[in-house]
């Protein structure tokens, strides 16, 4: 048995969205992967791309995860890597044997559904918390497969209604008292809108039919930052290893283009999200053009996005896209949001 820490497996260091695919590749191109989680340092964008390498990226191959010290393992939590232990079909190992985080995967693989009340303590609280988020903790929630809520296709999933007053909460007071920001209340309309859509956009292009319906896996995950340099900034990330959007947006327009005209998987992702891809018709409601603009209304806002090895970036200004490795299976998108929010327009 190998040890941790040794070879390839030593590339532990500060995880982006610039450096997350080739460390994903090089670490998930084994028969077995070791993970030591003790000095794994990925920020939030880094971890939710991660998520999405794990369940895909050779999902059978055994894992074998050193355990961090208690005060890191809520991290697991608020970044998502618990989900993606819990969901991927191979072999998952805690060295040394950890019965509290094995109990709390059970935890992760149970799909949120309305009017739920999470019986999850967070990682390292006592009590517990009425709140309607699948997995809660001081400061992040997430729902695991909304998608399987039930629901007629096309209605809303609910998860905006529970986002909403769950984000009131959340938020700290600079973020929501009228005397510090007269915002508040609309920001937190706007996300929870841009959650839902979110949330949609995983139904219509990774969850259509049984099989996908089935085996599509997808997270909902909201956090505060929580260290000095993060904690005035939300993130929220929606990961899902459908097929891609690229790939199935490809398959709609397919027989409509004109003769001769070609797909760039890197364009067709940026018209989607623009909203310039009118052969696809009109979708249930605002769609990634609701994503962007939501991201662009708000001072210091980003959104990041990947799918079919392509990965998109903005500041809020235009949309930059390139190429990456091809270490993920599904669609990710992630926004960042600066706290307390403040308006664009506001500014000027």
């Amino acid at each position: 048995m190998s040890e941790f820490g040794t070879g390839r497996s030593r590339i532990m260091e500060h995880l982006n969205e610039r450096n997350v695919f080739d460390f994903a590749r090089a670490q998930f191109d084994r028969a077995t992967v070791d993970l030591d989680l003790s000095t794994f340092q990925p920020d939030r964008i880094a971890a939710s791309i991660l998520t999405a390498a794990i369940l895909t990226k050779a999902p059978a191959a055994p894992l074998r995860l050193k355990v961090p010290p208690v005060n890191k393992q809520e991290a697991l939590a608020r970044n998502g890597l618990l989900f993606a232990f819990a969901n991927r079909p191979g072999p998952v190992s805690f060295e040394p044997e950890n019965p509290r985080l094995d109990r709390h995967l059970e935890e992760w693989r149970r799909p949120w559904t309305r009017g739920t009340r999470s019986p999850l303590l967070p990682l390292g609280l006592d009590g517990g918390l009425d709140i309607e988020p699948s997995i809660v903790g001081p400061n992040h929630a997430a729902f695991v497969n909304p998608h399987r809520a039930g629901g007629a296709p096309g209605s809303n999933s609910g998860v905006a209604d529970a986002v909403r007053p769950w984000l009131h909460r959340l938020l700290p007071k600079l973020a929501t008292a009228p005397e510090r920001t007269t915002t508040g209340p609309e920001f937190v309309k706007a996300v929870g809108t841009m959650i839902d859509e979110l949330v949609e956009n995983v139904v219509e292009h990774a969850a259509l039919g049984n099989s996908l319906d089935v085996f599509s896996l997808v997270l909902v995950s909201i956090a505060r930052g929580n260290k000095a340099d993060t904690r005035h900034r939300l993130y929220i990330a929606v990961v899902d290893t459908g097929p891609g959007i690229i790939e199935t947006a490809a398959r709609k327009i397919t027989g409509r283009k004109r003769p001769g005209q070609m797909l760039v998987p890197a364009t067709l992702l940026r018209d989607l999200f623009i909203g310039r891809s009118q052969d696809l018709g009109r979708a249930r409601g605002y769609g990634l053009p609701y994503v962007w603009e939501t991201v662009r209304c708000w001072s210091g806002a980003r959104l990041v996005a990947t799918a079919n090895e392509v990965l998109l970036r903005s500041d809020g200004e235009d949309l930059e896209t390139m190429s990456v490795a091809p270490v993920v299976t599904g669609t990710i998108i992630t926004a960042t949001f600066p706290l307390p929010p403040q308006r664009h327009d506001a500014q000027q």
